[in-house]
């Protein structure tokens, strides 16, 4: 009985100096990699009081022109990022589709601003142009804005 205790605690001890030995392995083997190195820093020069100081002229900085903005690279378009212009006479608020009729060709009855028109395709009324009409709708372009009404309930 003796002698398996002896064995079964010489395993141990060796299984311990085993892993021991693993986790020094990479310091043995690669030095450089397991610490950094630290340097010491390089002196520091000290200020040198007899050092020769030059003197410095200070001027006024110079006038900026006033530079005219660049000229618009599409004129004929307008600037997406304006605010439409508020109030604008002749322009349509309120546009609603009534419905259509047809004699000699389409025509759409629209209730614009209150008061009822019948038109026909590329007629321009109150700053709306009617693009196309084709039951149930009517394409409508108010200045670059083209939007379709169909028949509602009201």
């Amino acid at each position: 009985m003796r002698i398996d205790t002896t064995i079964a605690a010489f395993n141990a001890h060796s299984l311990r100096f085993a892993m021991y030995g693993v986790a020094l392995l990479p310091v043995v083997f690669f030095p450089g990699c397991s610490m950094p190195s630290i340097e010491a820093p390089a002196a520091v020069a000290e200020f040198d009081v007899d050092f020769e100081q030059v003197p410095v002229a200070i001027t006024e900085p110079l006038p900026v022109s006033e530079a005219e903005a660049p000229p618009a690279p599409y004129p004929h378009r307008t600037n997406p990022f304006l605010a439409p212009a508020q109030g604008e006479g002749g322009q349509a608020e309120s546009v609603h589709l009534k419905g259509f009729v047809y004699v000699d060709q389409p025509k759409a009855i629209l209730s614009i601003d209150g008061k009822t028109s019948i038109v026909v395709e590329q007629q321009e009324l109150r700053g709306l142009k009617v693009i196309s009409i084709n039951p149930p709708l009517v394409t409508l372009q108010q200045g670059e804005l083209r939007r379709q009404l169909a028949l509602s309930a009201n």
